[in-house]
């Protein structure tokens, strides 16, 4: 058995500092990724709700382009 010590990654409770040294051992490039962890794992944000932040975020800025589109203005 091993004696290796493990410690949980508690969601909201992980600093700044150590997520960064936790990236820095992966190979994880995509902001949008890094954002949703970091939201997680430092913010305490949801797992669900810190995935789907970019994608409102994304719908939200599209939305006056859409609606410009569609009036023909």
């Amino acid at each position: 058995m091993s004696n290796a010590h493990h410690e949980e990654l508690i969601p909201g409770k992980v600093p700044e500092e150590q997520f960064e040294l936790l990236l820095a051992g992966t190979s994880i490039r995509s902001e949008v990724l890094i954002a949703a962890l970091r939201d997680h794992l430092v913010h305490g944000l949801r797992a669900t709700d810190a995935w789907e932040k970019p994608c409102a975020f994304a719908a939200e800025q599209a939305a006056p382009a859409l609606s410009r589109c569609r009036t023909g203005g």
